[in-house]
């Protein structure tokens, strides 16, 4: 599952401003779907950091609270999915696989723990 901010230029409001959502992209089967959420904010399209998905702050005087409300939904989302999808470590594409595959790298290139001396 891949959550991403994303700038939805396919519908440009009347004062020439595009609404922020949330595109979570997954995966079962080979089969792709992709989901969109409303952030209910929209900017200029020079407001925005496509790069970081995020809303540049100096461009914008509300720019630190939309950002706060993207990190908030994005967690919320992965939250959900995490609770909702019986995630188990090991499978693929949940934040149990990434972690476990981070620890076993980590012990590779460093050796033990801290905890296990």
């Amino acid at each position: 599952m891949k959550i991403r901010p994303i700038l939805w230029t396919y519908h440009k409001t009347k004062n020439r401003e595009y609404p922020i959502k949330i595109r979570v992209t997954s995966s079962d089967g080979g089969k792709t779907t992709r989901q969109y959420y409303p952030l209910n904010f929209t900017i200029k399209r020079e407001e925005w950091d496509n790069k970081a998905g995020r809303v540049k702050i100096d461009k914008r005087t509300n720019g630190q609270e939309i950002n706060l409300r993207i990190i908030s939904m994005t967690n919320e989302i992965e939250r959900n999915f995490l609770n909702n999808s019986g995630a188990v470590p090991g499978q693929k594409e949940s934040f149990y696989w990434w972690f476990e595959e981070r620890l076993k790298y980590s012990k590779a290139k460093h050796g033990t723990y801290n905890y296990e001396k």
